[in-house]
């Protein structure tokens, strides 16, 4: 009984991961987040110290990521390019929902690469913090323009060097 019970835990589980993965990715294409304002973002630097991220002006490009996720690694080097290629036009930024992935990735990340202290804060609700990796522009007047979440591969993939103009390396070459 005990095991029924569990796998029954372990489905309901999944049904409710898929769901919101569901939600987020319809966000993706258009969806709810899209014209959303969103207020300044409070981070912190490598040292400790307490950063405010300001939208006004040039447009950002926010790369969400998580110490351990094997997609937020992988996505990397797509970013990197990205920042390479379009970085006169848009700020990049990397967020990391964990301390240790802010260390993690200031290694490989040529833009600056912050923790979000707290990101069940309300000051956060307006950015949909969901599973990582998600890549988020935000206007110069602070509002939502676009977000993917997930693997850049497949449409995913496309739909970012389509908005971008820019040719992304392949996940599977890396």
């Amino acid at each position: 009984m005990k095991s029924i019970g569990s796998a029954r835990a372990r489905a309901f589980c999944v049904a409710v991961a898929l769901a919101c993965w569901v939600a987020l990715d319809s966000a993706d294409q258009g969806g709810t987040l899209i014209g959303r304002a969103v207020p300044p973002a409070s981070v912190v630097d490598q040292t400790g110290k307490p950063v405010t991220l300001q939208y006004k002006g040039t447009p950002t490009v926010l790369f969400i990521i998580s110490s351990g996720c094997g997609w937020c690694e992988q996505n990397s080097s797509g970013v990197a390019v990205l920042a390479e290629k379009v970085g006169a036009r848009y700020r990049f930024v990397a967020l990391s929902v964990t301390p240790k992935g802010a260390v993690d990735y200031r290694k490989r990340l040529v833009f600056p690469v912050y923790a979000i202290p707290d990101p069940h804060a309300d000051s956060w609700e307006a950015y949909a913090l969901g599973p990582t990796p998600t890549l988020m522009v935000i206007s110069g007047d602070a509002k939502i323009v676009r977000v993917w979440s997930g693997s850049l591969a497949g449409d995913r993939k496309a739909s970012v060097e389509e908005f971008f103009g820019v040719k992304l390396p392949d996940i599977s070459q890396q």
